[in-house]
């Protein structure tokens, strides 16, 4: 039986902004080479079996993201997200029963299932499931392995998701998380 993860944190940004941060990553910061590709493509990168998210009402003092993760049989741990995704970290004031930044009282929020997350989420890994079972096909063209492109996804300096990304569209006449952008809008 697969693990269940469940974490929660505090932004210490607007929930929409976090959200975007998520599901699309952010630019390189100014002075760090390291791409951030975000949440969901991080969590892509891990081959999570099925995430969940659920988000705070906005019109609570205190903003709360949420999320289940079913890991993949061959994580037996818990994986926490600090300090592993790229800019992660500068987006949160801490996780659910560790908080470090003084947030005014009441503490109290109303957290719910966000299905529009759910869905795009889950859109995405099986865009990234069909990249994965094509790198273990020899004819399906791409010039890349599954080690690099799982370290593109993981925001792994050296490496260019976009030029992977646009070997798939050409080779295996698709666009990968162009789902994702709707969000953008």
């Amino acid at each position: 039986m697969p693990n269940i993860e469940i974490l929660a944190y505090i932004p210490n940004v607007p929930m929409k902004d976090f959200i975007r941060f998520c599901v699309l990553g952010a630019p390189t910061a100014v002075g760090d080479p390291r791409p951030m590709p975000g949440v969901f493509k991080w969590l892509y990168s891990r081959r999570v079996l099925a995430a969940h998210f659920f988000t705070s009402d906005p019109k609570d003092n205190l903003q709360v993201f949420a999320s289940t993760i079913t890991q993949p049989p061959d994580e037996p741990q818990e994986v926490p997200w600090m300090d592993q995704i790229p800019g992660f970290d500068e987006l949160v004031d801490g996780e659910v029963g560790n908080i470090k930044a003084a947030v005014q009282p009441p503490w109290q929020t109303t957290v719910k299932e966000n299905t529009q997350l759910d869905n795009l989420f889950e859109q995405g890994r099986i865009h990234t499931e069909n990249i994965f079972a094509a790198l273990g096909d020899p004819g399906s063209g791409l010039n890349f392995t599954a080690a690099e492109f799982k370290a593109a996804l993981r925001g792994a300096r050296s490496t260019d998701l976009s030029r992977l990304l646009t070997q798939v569209e050409d080779k295996l006449d698709f666009s990968p998380f162009a789902e994702l952008s709707e969000l953008a809008g």
